[in-house]
């Protein structure tokens, strides 16, 4: 993806308005940590800073504090990972 600026501009759109998509969710549900994954994770090297700077001008300040926000260690696989525990613990509950 180096030096290719058109992709470049369109990662940086979709980190922006990721980043207000998930303004919003902090705003909302003040989480302790934002796990972004999925497809883009592939991108998260240039996703997730313009994320976090998106975050810190959009979102509440004291939603803000403590907050991480991380990229999944999973990968792309994350849905895979993720849908199966909430079966699991919808079962043992």
């Amino acid at each position: 993806m180096e030096g290719d600026k058109i992709c470049l501009s369109a990662l940086e759109n979709v980190g922006f308005n990721l980043g207000i998509l998930v303004s919003g969710v902090i705003n909302l549900m003040n989480p302790e940590i934002v796990v972004l994954g999925g497809a883009l994770n592939n991108a998260s090297s240039i996703l997730v800073p313009i994320v976090k700077d998106v975050v810190s001008s959009y979102s509440l300040k004291l939603s803000q504090q403590d907050l991480k926000i991380v990229e999944s260690k999973h990968g792309t696989e994350a849905c895979v990972v993720g849908a199966p525990a909430l079966v699991l613990d919808s079962i043992w509950r």
